[in-house]
Order: C-alpha cells, then sequence, then structure tokens
C-alpha cells in the first residue's frame, strides 16, 4: 500500500510543487526572494536547530550527514505542507494575506550499516509581495505599484557516511549537491493620477544552477543514558548561474498585459553570488539510566538543541548590468528547542503505556537579524514555535505525523515603520515501512 502511494506522490508532487506561490512578505522583495529555511513542521518547532538533529524516525535534510544515521533497513518518506497568515503594518494601514502551500517531498535510504541517501525537492527561496505607494507630485499623485512573484526551487541528493562508528563516539560526514531552477519576476509601474498611461518595468530572472553544502556530526555517549552530539553544515560563496529579461513599456491598464507597448528590451547571462552559511548546532539527550523497566513503565526522555547560525549577506552579488540597489546585512540567528517524549519508545504496545505517552511535545524560540536594510532601517524577527508528534502504532512502523505552530514578529527599533507578523502551520508526514515490510528488497524462493 505504501509503495503504491510512494509512486503516485512522486508522479503528482512535483507539477503541485514548481507552480505554487509560497510567500507573500514585502521583505521577499530583493534578489532572488527569501531564502527557505523555515516552515518545517519538526523543526521550526525546536527553533530550526537542524544542524545537531538526528533521528531514525525523522529525515532531516538539511543536514546530509545524517542520512547513515537512519535505521537499518528503514527508508523514510517525508512529505509536508504549511500555511501561513500574515498580517502586516505601517503606519495606521493594516494588511492580511494568507497563503498554503508544499513545503517539499522527499525520500532517506540507509545503506548497510554506514551509508546513506537522501533526495528530494524543497524551496530554495521564495518571492511574493505588492507594494503600493501614493507620492503628492506637483499638483498630482504619482502612484508607483511594486509586485513580485517566483520561487528558486532546490532539487537535491545527499550523501552520508559513517566514518567513525564506537562504542561510545560516532562521527558521520555529508556532502548534499543541488540543482537549483526556477523563475521569480519582479514589477514597477509608475502612473500620475492626471494621465492615461502607465510606465511598467518587468525584470524576470531565470536560475539554473548547481550548488553544494557539507555536513558533520558527531554523537558522544556518555553516562546513564545520557548523549551529547555536535552539527555543522557549511555551505561557501558559490556563483549562480542565471539569466535576465528586463522589458520596458508603455501601458493603458497595468493588470493588462495586453494593452502594453514595448519601449525597450533587454536579455542577459550572468552569474549571482550566494552568500557563504554557517551553522552549528548542540544537542543533549537524557533519560532515566535503566531501561530494565521497558514494558513495564513510561520511560521519558528529555531532548535539548540549541544552534547559532551565520549568513554572509554583505557578500551578496547581483552581477547584471541593470539591476536594483539593494542592501544587505549578515545574519546572525540563534536557536533554542525542546522536545519531551513521557515514553521514548514510541512503538511499546505494552497496555499500561497509552498514546499520550508515546507523543512528543515540542517548543522553541529563535532569534534571526533580516538580511534585507530598507531605507537604513535594520529589522530582526524573533520565533515562538510549538509542535507535536503523533506515532502511528498500528502497525510495527516508524511512520508518523508532525504538527508546527509558529508565532513570527519581524520588525525594527523604529516606531511607525513597517511591521509583519505572521501564525503558521505546518503539517508533515513521515512514512516508513513496518518491520517486515522491506521496500527495496527482493526475497528469492527456492
Amino acid at each position: 500500500m505504501y509503495i503504491k502511494l510512494l509512486r503516485f506522490l512522486f508522479l503528482i508532487i512535483p507539477f503541485s510543487f514548481i507552480a505554487q506561490l509560497t510567500n507573500h512578505s514585502p521583505f521577499s522583495k530583493a534578489g532572488l526572494g527569501e531564502f527557505q529555511q523555515s516552515n518545517h513542521a519538526v523543526f521550526t518547532s525546536l527553533g530550526n536547530t537542524y544542524s545537531s538533529y538526528s533521528d531514525s524516525n525523522q529525515l532531516n535534510f538539511y543536514q546530509p550527514a545524517s542520512y547513515s544515521l537512519l535505521g537499518k533497513g528503514q527508508p523514510i518518506f517525508s512529505f509536508a505542507t504549511t500555511t501561513t497568515f500574515f498580517s502586516f503594518w505601517e503606519g495606521g494601514g493594516h494588511h492580511t494575506k494568507r497563503n498554503t502551500s508544499i513545503h517539499h517531498f522527499a525520500l532517506g535510504i540507509p545503506f548497510s550499516k554506514r551509508l546513506g541517501v537522501g533526495f528530494g525537492l524543497k524551496p530554495f527561496t521564495s518571492k511574493g509581495y505588492s507594494i503600493v505607494d501614493k507620492t503628492p507630485f506637483t499638483d498630482d499623485t504619482l502612484i508607483n505599484q511594486y509586485n513580485g512573484t517566483g520561487n528558486i526551487n532546490d532539487a537535491f541528493l545527499g550523501f552520508s557516511m559513517k566514518v567513525l562508528k564506537k562504542e561510545k563516539h560516532q562521527l558521520s560526514i555529508g556532502l548534499q549537491g543541488s540543482y537549483l531552477f526556477g523563475k521569480t519576476k519582479d514589477r514597477r509601474s509608475a502612473q500620475l493620477v492626471s494621465q492615461k498611461y502607465a510606465v511598467v518595468e518587468d525584470r524576470e530572472i531565470q536560475l539554473k544552477a548547481i550548488r553544494y553544502e557539507v555536513g558533520l556530526q558527531y554523537a558522544l555517549k556518555l553516562e546513564h543514558h545520557r548523549q551529547l552530539q555536535i552539527g555543522i553544515i557549511y555551505a561557501p560563496a558559490q556563483n549562480l548561474t542565471s539569466f535576465q529579461e528586463r522589458k520596458l513599456n508603455t501601458a493603458v491598464y497595468v493588470d493588462d498585459e495586453s494593452s502594453y507597448a514595448l519601449i525597450e528590451e533587454e536579455k542577459e547571462r550572468a552569474t549571482i553570488l550566494f552568500p557563504t552559511i554557517f551553522d552549528f548546532g548542540m544537542s543533549y539527550v537524557h533519560r532515566p539510566k535503566s531501561e530494565k523497566t521497558l514494558n513495564q513503565k513510561r520511560i521519558p526522555q528529555l531532548q535539548v538543541f540549541t544552534k547559532i547560525s551565520m549568513q554572509k549577506w554583505s557578500e551578496y552579488q547581483n552581477n547584471f548590468t541593470t539591476t536594483n540597489s539593494e542592501t544587505y546585512q549578515d545574519v546572525f540567528a540563534f536557536g533554542l528547542g525542546i522536545e519531551f517524549a513521557p515514553h521514548f519508545h514510541s512503538q511499546d504496545r505494552t497496555k499500561n503505556i497509552n498514546y499520550l505517552s508515546k507523543m512528543r511535545y515540542r517548543m522553541s524560540w529563535e532569534f534571526a537579524k533580516v538580511p534585507l536594510v530598507v531605507n537604513l532601517n535594520k529589522y530582526n524577527k524573533n520565533t515562538l514555535a510549538w509542535g507535536f508528534y503523533f506515532p502511528i502504532t498500528n502497525q510495527k512502523t516508524l511512520s508518523s505525523i508532525n504538527i508546527g505552530f509558529s508565532y513570527q514578529n519581524i520588525e525594527t527599533k523604529t516606531k511607525g515603520l513597517w511591521n509583519e507578523k505572521n501564525f503558521g502551520i505546518n503539517f508533515g508526514v513521515q512514512i516508513a515501512p513496518g518491520f517486515y515490510d522491506k521496500w527495496f528488497k527482493k526475497y528469492k524462493i527456492d
């Protein structure tokens, strides 16, 4: 049954994924749009502390070193959607938007005792905004409209290997390559209220590029079922091949392209320098020292995650001859997450262990700078998130459902300027075979 479902999803999802609208934020205006490393049902609930996260129950495609840490013979398919409710304030104005989209689909497959592979499709950047600015102009009013749409998608393939596997020490390394593809489009129009015609500039960027990142995870087993884990993800600054088409038109109606008259057109190929990204995380796992009581009473488990992330956005460079001038700041982010399981063994079928005890409960806080600087104003974002893990226990399988919620506030210190608040609902499904149902194994019959 699961194999048929996977075949259906792999055939249908890619077409829906590529065509969707995934953003409604004015902070996606610059460059290729907002860098997408959030809205995951598991990791957003843990403060996006994915660099040190590894669990045989969950596929972590953000950390390429984690694929070899999946359960032996237990591939995992991951699929997720996200819904975000946006609220914007500027001066006395207030606007709201809502967006629902597919977040990702991916498959992780462990091989032998030391190797693992993961591949799939996830968002890389997204653009979606609409801004109207009215300015007095002598005895008239100048109306400027700014609109943007589009996504850059990330088709990734990663490999991981355990290079060290001892009783107390374990080290895994990984390499992940991505094929980035997609289009973003920005439209800027200007029109005097008293005039019939408007001037419209369209700028479309198409990206076809290769990018890579490396990962490392080290685990140290301490006494009494405690474990300390360190994770690193590093992606150097890389040039991305891109194509830009720019058109300048006059228009009778801005929203009706059939009324456009072309003034000039430019096409060129260039590179976009995407910044260096470094993520360092630590996690600590603790549960009671004895497992002799397993199948007799609950054994709780507490996990604490933290991360520091740096993105050198001052390196970002658009090498087209005609481009919009934007200012960026380097990004620093800090995340702290907690996951608690009343009973750590979610597949335990003991009668006195109820379902609520097999669930996992998550909560987190994350602080991050916003890379785009708007009129010399620097913005920060604070995110509070929480979520739940629901194991599927009707058969022996690592399949699960994850639901996460997040509340984010983006603001600057200067009062009265643009402020964004959003509320996210993230839903994810992890599908794994039963312990006696091997997806990629053939049996010989004598």
